[in-house]
């Protein structure tokens, strides 16, 4: 367990899940009574139950079961209070739970360099002179070429939202939060940043990116070249890295999806951000193939990003559109830092579409008051259930600042390997 974690042995759930299932619990005897009274509004009913988080198909049960056969949609006064009350312990219990999940994460002193703009958009290099690396890790775009990281479905039926990883190195790999696997069934991208140990074999959760395709494809044609090594052939579905692009929009929507407090399918908020950036770009590939629109995107700007180059002391990267809008990246180690220079760039940039001519110039005065707060902030770890990551190493923290930018970071022995803070839109 990192220091992170809880030392008891009792299960975690996930924030909504947990939720759920205690709501179901605290309100199972008020459903069965079916009281019906006239004393409170349906109305007034609702906004209670939305105020102590229980919203969704609990809140609609709840609703209707009371009031599809009332003709003033109204119940008593003495039921309603027992249901508050039951509500209020539901609120403490879950507080009382995200506080024993709370920790701090100690952050380097980090300055902005501008490098260029473009329109409305602003280019800033991240340094931190204090910073320190977390830990030694080879990138998995490295050990996939290498194939010393192999990356393949599950099984030959394949599931959507899980890729099996085999980590063949005696060091730990780095797999980022919005990473391209093409190839497979179809084309992925990794739902979190995560540390894979050394000599390791696990789940990978991820998203699909290639909504029209279940079939599996060569990932690239390298891997039919005769030379192919011997891991090639015994791995001829393995899939490759997107060199070249890392998820664009779709990356606000799965970290939204991420720390929603409501029980929402980060599958479904990929499918809808990837549809929405296909009909803003008037583009859609054959197979809704997300990395494909990269390409595209990616060929368009790829003088501008051949012309922003990443200073050797820079950590992390940082891009303001507008005045609202923008992204922030910190890595542990320069060279991480000068992998995903341009990918960060590019993803942000794609977002270029939305702004009007008249957009505002930009501003990152909103960005350096998230950074300060940052520094102070406490962060919720998320809990350790999803699959696979009872072999990680590290811990995923998240938290949102006062305006609603959500952060996330992946944190190995009280340090951050990487670090992203984005705004809400």
């Amino acid at each position: 367990m990192s220091e992170y974690e809880n030392q008891e042995s009792e299960a975690v759930l996930d924030d909504a899940a947990l939720a759920r299932r205690m709501a179901k619990e605290a309100l199972q005897k008020y459903l069965k009574q079916n009281a019906v009274g006239k004393h409170t509004p349906k109305e007034t009913l609702q906004e209670h139950l939305e105020y102590f988080g229980i919203d969704g198909p609990i809140a609609n049960a709840i609703l209707q079961r009371h009031f599809e056969n009332s003709r003033d949609r109204e119940i008593g006064n003495e039921t309603f209070q027992d249901l508050l009350k039951q509500c209020r312990d539901l609120k403490n219990r879950l507080d009382l739970r995200n506080r024993r999940y709370e920790t701090s994460l100690p952050l380097p002193e980090m300055e902005l360099k501008l490098v260029a703009s473009l329109g409305p958009c602003q280019i800033l290099a991240v340094t931190a002179p204090d910073h320190q690396p977390a830990l030694e890790y080879v990138l998995a775009a490295k050990a996939m070429a290498d194939k010393t990281l192999v990356v393949e479905e599950v099984s030959r039926e394949g599931s959507v939202p899980t890729l099996l990883v085999t980590n063949h190195l005696e060091m730990p790999v780095l797999i980022l939060e919005g990473d391209l696997l093409i190839g497979g069934k179809q084309n992925r991208l990794s739902n979190s940043s995560v540390l894979i140990p050394k000599k390791t074999k696990m789940p990978l959760p991820v998203s699909c990116v290639e909504h029209g395709r279940w079939h599996h494809k060569s990932p690239r044609p390298e891997s039919t070249r005769p030379e192919a090594t011997q891991t090639e052939s015994t791995h001829p579905e393995a899939f490759a890295p997107s060199l070249d692009c890392i998820a664009a929009p779709v990356h606000r929507e799965l970290k939204r999806a991420k720390l929603s407090q409501q029980p929402v399918s980060v599958q479904m908020k990929v499918w809808d951000s990837i549809e929405n950036v296909q009909q803003a770009r008037a583009y859609c590939s054959e197979t809704s193939d997300h990395e494909e629109l990269l390409q595209i995107s990616r060929s368009e700007l790829e003088d501008f990003l051949e012309s922003t180059h990443c200073p050797d002391d820079a950590v992390g990267v940082a891009v303001v559109v507008g005045e609202d809008s923008y992204a922030l990246d910190l890595f542990d180690q320069a060279a991480t830092c000068r992998h995903y220079w341009k990918m960060k760039i590019h993803s942000s940039l794609m977002q270029r579409g939305r702004l009007t001519d008249c957009e505002q110039l930009f501003s990152s005065e909103k960005l350096e008051q998230d950074i300060g707060e940052l520094q102070q902030s406490r962060w919720q770890v998320r809990p350790e259930r999803a699959a696979g990551k009872e072999s990680r190493l590290g811990s995923e923290l998240q938290t949102l600042t006062d305006r609603g930018s959500m952060a996330t970071a992946l944190a190995y022995e009280q340090l951050p390997v990487h670090l992203t803070l984005l705004s809400q839109h």
